[in-house]
């Protein structure tokens, strides 16, 4: 599986590859983000996971670096 943490365009890449490849893809993204993006990567078959949007992108970072880290899921860790 692979695991990132945004609602932009990197997500929807990760999507396209992982639906090419026949892998999981698991999104977390904050309220309040583009809903029209989130939709496509649903479209895409990824699993989106809305995350606090008073914790923005910090808190959909922890939220993926947790599951990856419980699941053994390869975080991408885009900012870092």
């Amino acid at each position: 599986t692979i695991v990132e943490a945004t609602a932009g365009n990197t997500d929807i890449g990760l999507a396209i590859a992982a639906n090419r490849h026949h892998l999981k893809c698991k999104i977390f993204a904050p309220y309040g983000f583009s809903e029209e993006k989130i939709n496509i990567m649903i479209a895409l078959g990824a699993d989106v996971s809305r995350t606090s949007q008073s914790e923005g992108m910090h808190g959909a970072q922890l939220a993926a670096r947790s599951y990856a880290e419980k699941y053994g899921a390869v975080y991408m860790n885009q900012f870092e």
